[in-house]
């Protein structure tokens, strides 16, 4: 049988066992996985553009001739 269902059936499967494995349960969902394979940040749902480029920020630090991002608090006037 060669319809479509039937031959995307076993990539279907297989997608539904890794959304289960990763506990996925929303569409759209977006997962920031270190190079180790831990997952460091989960969206379920809409990700935000900001937000998105922040965390990447964060994690892969400043593109290549731009500021590095840091939080100064006015009680403590210092970054973390």
């Amino acid at each position: 049988d060669t319809t479509l269902a039937n031959r995307t059936a076993p990539l279907r499967q297989t997608l539904h066992q890794s959304q289960r494995e990763m506990g996925i349960r929303a569409a759209p969902s977006l997962l920031l996985i270190s190079p180790s394979g831990e997952i460091v940040r989960r969206w379920d749902g809409f990700a935000a553009p900001a937000e998105l480029g922040l965390t990447l920020k964060h994690y892969l630090g400043p593109a290549g001739g731009q500021p590095g991002i840091g939080i100064t608090t006015p009680a403590e006037g210092t970054k973390r």
